[in-house]
């Protein structure tokens, strides 16, 4: 039963986007789909930092809970909390 349950999570994996790579102006560093939630690494000046983005609820989530529904109000909050 374990067997099946890691299967499906790795198999829930869609993509993952380095955006950060090609231009240092990107705010977001990767985005990793994993399923019904994005995960995004964004960049806070010289470190970075994880936010949520939830398909169902078109939301932006931060480490503290709350969530956003612009990408860039979830960012400054994100980075503001480290």
């Amino acid at each position: 039963m374990s067997s099946l349950l890691i299967a499906t999570a790795t198999a829930a994996v869609a993509f993952s986007d380095f955006p950060g790579a090609l231009s240092n102006r990107s705010t977001v560093e990767a985005a990793i789909d994993r399923g019904l939630i994005v995960e995004l690494v964004v960049r806070c000046g010289s470190h970075a930092g994880m936010l949520t983005y939830s398909k169902v609820e078109k939301r932006f989530c931060d480490p503290a809970l709350r969530c956003h529904a612009r990408l860039a109000d979830a960012r400054r909050a994100t980075c503001a909390g480290q």
